[in-house]
């Protein structure tokens, strides 16, 4: 993220299923220099007011835009170009786990196709031949959590229309996350 905002100036940015908006605490600085606009997007009220108090006490408030949204319905590319117009950046973090991949694979082509022309949509997932997921369900109900490793995520994006050349990918440093940067 820091790198795409840091490359344009005021770009229209896009956090699906925003959540507490943890990530953008980091790269304030980069949200002002740049003057971002961000919308963040969450079905979840709880979450949004959260987040828009947490950005409000480190000044970057004005650059957001806070919008109770069911991410779950952003499969249709009439309707998100209405709502949201065309964006430099898309991404999200955490959600995509969580979707079946026929759905996925929908909102990944209507995401793609929301980009502007020199846009980029950021998509992370967790590697599950990475980790042991036993872990994480004797600590909780993880059945949610959809089990995928990297060919699953490249099969997935293949099926949304993605160019294999309009994709990039990096690991984040454990190696369990990987963010595919793809690019219109």
């Amino acid at each position: 993220m820091r790198e795409e905002i840091k490359k344009r100036f005021a770009p229209k940015v896009l956090n699906v299923a925003c959540g507490s908006c943890r990530e953008l605490i980091s790269i304030a600085n980069e949200i002002k220099d740049n003057e971002a606009r961000i919308i963040c997007v969450d079905n979840d009220n709880d979450a949004l007011n959260f987040a828009e108090t947490r950005l409000r006490s480190i000044g970057i408030d004005d650059h957001m835009d806070f919008r109770k949204y069911n991410a779950l319905r952003m499969f249709d590319d009439e309707t998100n170009l209405m709502e949201f117009d065309r964006q430099d950046i898309i991404y999200s973090v955490g959600l995509f786990d969580y979707l079946p991949d026929e759905f996925l694979i929908k909102l990944l082509s209507a995401l793609y196709n929301l980009l502007d022309t020199t846009g980029v949509l950021i998509a992370a997932f967790k590697d599950a031949d990475r980790y042991r997921s036993q872990e994480y369900h004797w600590i909780l109900n993880w059945d949610g959590f959809l089990q995928r490793n990297e060919r699953d995520f490249r099969n997935i994006l293949y099926l949304a229309g993605i160019p294999e050349s309009a994709i990039k990918e990096e690991r984040e440093e454990s190696g369990l996350i990987i963010f595919y940067r793809i690019s219109k």
